[in-house]
């Protein structure tokens, strides 16, 4: 497989940071593998961005809440700068 290298900050790194993987990076929302990145940039899937599960339903309100956490999560294990909580 070959290494890709992503830059990542999304306005919320600071300062951004480079990062080299073998697959694909995680989304910030679900968890799986980014393998089309959306206009939000490399680390959100193209499902997420549109709110949509990957077996084409539509988020509920809690799933929304539980994927709003997972990204505050992330983020903050990515040594982010504040994000204003939903």
């Amino acid at each position: 497989m070959t290494t890709k290298r992503y830059r990542i900050d999304q306005g919320l790194l600071l300062p951004p940071i480079l990062v080299d993987l073998e697959s694909p990076p995680p989304c910030l929302f679900c968890g799986e593998p980014v393998m089309r990145p959306s206009s939000d940039g490399p680390l959100v899937c193209g499902w997420c961005d549109c709110g949509v599960n990957r077996d084409g339903t539509h988020w509920t309100p809690a799933q929304f809440h539980e994927r709003w956490e997972h990204r505050l999560a992330k983020i903050e294990e990515y040594c982010c700068k504040e994000v204003v909580k939903i």
